[in-house]
């Protein structure tokens, strides 16, 4: 009795495989390439219609979900590129079939000094080859968000355009920052002040909205991105302002999945900006060709992506003992209706010194104008703490993340920084 049991157990079992495969593959599925069997979650081009001419390849294509066949449509005069699952130019895309399931991160070897060399490869968790007492300490200040007139001439002009405070680098050059901006409700013309007056200017999308990141959101995902070049473009004729945007940060720190970084590679991008990174010591800058295999707020990419670079979100810790990559998210003083300047300099303050000391790492100093509103004290606090770093650290460069990176790519030392008038 107990072997019928088991032999009819069995067959039930070896029954319920073949289901479970004939509903999650398709089989014989006519696509460009002609037959094919899909598995579950594979896509093809669709194949042309009567008297479609060739150039209409990829115009559509396939799914295979759940034993079915989807078909969809790309926008935009995209065509569907089967490599990377995404709509893209017809130039870059192809519709060559890949039989067999891809081996997702079967490309994560061990980065080295011998299969990733400067500029176009860093290592995560590297270092710059130079004595640290020849190594500069960067703080990368950056804001997200719209530009506004008001915070523009309350807090932007008097700081970063006019210099009332008298902040400069050790080379005698006015210190720099970097702006990601949301083009919709933004001031474009306090935009290209800002970029005259030497700031970075980076993507923040147009409408602080980014898609989920599907195969098929490429073009959504690139018009998200890159339109803010197209705004900026439009509204001052400025080529080299749009040539100069080569960063980016994702609102609220969700990325598109490996759309997103599709989009930056294939666009020009230098580097992206919304991985965070609780690693101690911090890390400097790091390129995609080997990147890490966890990452905070966004997932980590499962392709490579060489040359394009990682501007990490290093977590500082609130007064309260709680991370926070983001400054204004971190928890400041006793009282938080109350914060008092004192209270905001020392924050600002303990943690240089914990970048410093022992490692001089690049010190990320990433919030939102709206710190300034919520806690007018950090802004006098702000001011009074670079003046200090400034007036009593002769190796601290106050910089944008682009030039930071050009930095890493080739080391100076600071002296050399200092007679070529690096970052000016």
């Amino acid at each position: 009795m107990t072997c019928v049991a088991s032999g009819l157990f069995v067959v039930l079992a070896l029954a319920c495989s073949r289901t479970w495969a004939t509903i999650n593959h398709c089989e014989n599925v006519a696509t460009s390439e002609g037959l094919r069997a899909l598995y579950g979650g594979q896509t093809a081009c669709a194949p042309l219609r009567d008297g479609e001419p060739d150039s209409g390849k990829g115009v559509r294509f396939l799914v295979c979900e759940s034993g079915k066949v989807y078909t969809k449509t790309c926008e935009n005069q995209t065509r569907y590129d089967v490599t990377s699952g995404q709509c893209k130019e017809s130039n870059i895309s192809s519709c060559h079939l890949i039989d067999g399931r891809s081996k997702r991160g079967a490309w994560r070897s061990e980065c080295n000094q011998h299969n990733c060399k400067l500029p176009n490869c860093f290592c995560f968790g590297a270092t710059p080859k130079l004595q640290l007492s020849d190594t500069p300490m960067f703080i990368m200040l950056t804001f997200d968000d719209f530009l506004y007139n008001d915070v523009y001439c309350k807090f932007f002009r008097p700081l970063f355009v006019d210099n009332i405070y008298k902040l400069y680098n050790p080379n005698g050059c006015p210190v720099k920052m970097a702006l990601y901006v949301a083009t919709r409700h933004s001031n474009i013309s306090l935009i290209k002040d800002m970029f005259n007056a030497g700031h970075e200017i980076a993507s923040h999308t147009v409408s602080h909205k980014l898609p989920r990141g599907y195969r098929w959101d490429y073009p959504a995902v690139k018009s998200a991105i890159v339109g803010v070049k197209k705004n900026i473009l439009k509204a001052t004729g400025d080529h080299s302002l749009v040539n100069s945007i080569v960063g980016f940060r994702a609102p609220y720190l969700r990325c598109a999945r490996d759309v997103q970084f599709d989009v930056l590679r294939d666009s020009g991008f230098l580097y992206d900006s919304s991985i965070g990174s609780r690693e101690r010591p911090p890390t400097w800058p790091w390129t995609f060709d080997f990147p890490p295999k966890k990452c905070m707020y966004c997932r980590c990419p499962v392709r490579r992506y060489p040359g394009l670079w990682e501007v990490p979100l290093t977590t500082w810790i609130g007064d309260d003992g709680r991370p926070c990559s983001m400054l204004d998210a971190c928890s400041v003083g006793q009282n938080k209706s109350s914060i008092t300047e004192k209270e905001w300099f020392n924050f600002f303050h303990r943690h240089f010194t914990d970048y410093y000391y022992p490692h001089r790492r690049p010190l990320t100093f990433f919030t939102h104008d709206f710190l300034f509103y919520r806690n007018p004290n950090a802004y006098p606090a702000l001011v009074r703490w670079l003046e200090h770093l400034l007036h009593n650290y002769p190796d601290v460069w106050v910089m944008p993340p682009k030039w930071v990176i050009e930095w890493v790519k080739r080391p100076l030392t600071l002296a050399k920084m200092k007679t070529h008038r690096w970052g000016c």
